[in-house]
């Protein structure tokens, strides 16, 4: 157990601080620019992946070293801060998307309105219902509706602007690095909802009542590293390619991308 602890917490932490240097980048970027976007995007990823997912992870793993009621009420404020980042990286994301591919669609814009709503109002409704610390409340399920899915939407679209690039690099107006990276996030986006999904199974499959001493939850523990680690690597790739990536597209090194 002190095994998948330990590939756990190294793989949330690399996904937390990689995704904290990355969201400081595209705002440094969104500085010098002015973009929108850039700023969105920045401040989803460094609010969900590490103010955001890395806190809470901290926070739970907090309470079940140290149980004692003095603990768990310092990881349970820690837990609400880290679960009041990710929510508002989660909307940041959303802004990204509906500005960068659906800017002028109506139903996007509901349907992200919807999910902001859901999201929001069901962490509410769970910090209300009284259930205990780090524990999967009553309304979980509805936050998770939206946690689970917001970034195959990302994914969706990505893949979708990747196949139209690929069309236009064959005829000479893309560019490489531009059309890869569309495949890159999209695949990272698929990576990111896996994680979130594997890691909850042990609590689907039991109502809420998984304990890490289980072995069901250990095997999630590991696969969830596991795609959190293929999606800090898609990360990588996607904001900083080395020589031999950029080599590989046929891309003259200028450097890591801006």
């Amino acid at each position: 157990m002190a095994l998948v602890g330990s590939l756990y917490a190294l793989s949330t932490i690399a996904f937390g601080t990689l995704g904290i240097a990355i969201g400081i980048r595209l705002l440094a970027l969104a500085r010098r620019t002015g973009g929108a976007p850039e700023r969105r995007l920045g401040l989803g990823i460094m609010l969900t992946s590490g103010c955001g997912y890395m806190v809470m992870v901290i926070a739970a793993m907090l309470g079940e070293i140290a149980p004692d009621r003095a603990n768990l009420s310092y990881a349970y404020a820690l837990w609400l801060l880290g679960a009041f980042c990710h929510n508002l990286g989660v909307l940041a994301i959303l802004a990204f998307i509906l500005s960068v591919f659906r800017p002028h669609e109506t139903w996007a814009k509901g349907l992200a309105g919807t999910m902001g709503a859901v999201l929001w109002l069901s962490a509410g409704a769970d910090l209300l219902s009284g259930h205990p610390p780090l524990n999967y409340g009553p309304y979980y399920w509805w936050t998770l509706s939206v946690t689970g899915t917001y970034q195959l939407w990302m994914s969706a679209e990505s893949l979708r602007h990747y196949a139209q690039g690929r069309r236009r690099l064959a005829l000479g107006l893309a560019q490489p690095l531009v059309v890869n990276r569309f495949l890159l996030w999209g695949l990272a986006s698929l990576m990111g909802t896996a994680a979130i999904w594997s890691v909850n199974v042990p609590g689907i499959l039991t109502a809420g009542e998984a304990v890490m001493a289980d072995p069901a939850t250990q095997l999630s523990l590991v696969v969830t590293a596991a795609f959190g680690m293929l999606t800090v690597s898609l990360y990588w790739l996607t904001f900083f390619p080395p020589r031999w990536y950029r080599k590989r597209l046929s891309i003259p090194d200028a450097g890591s991308a801006s």
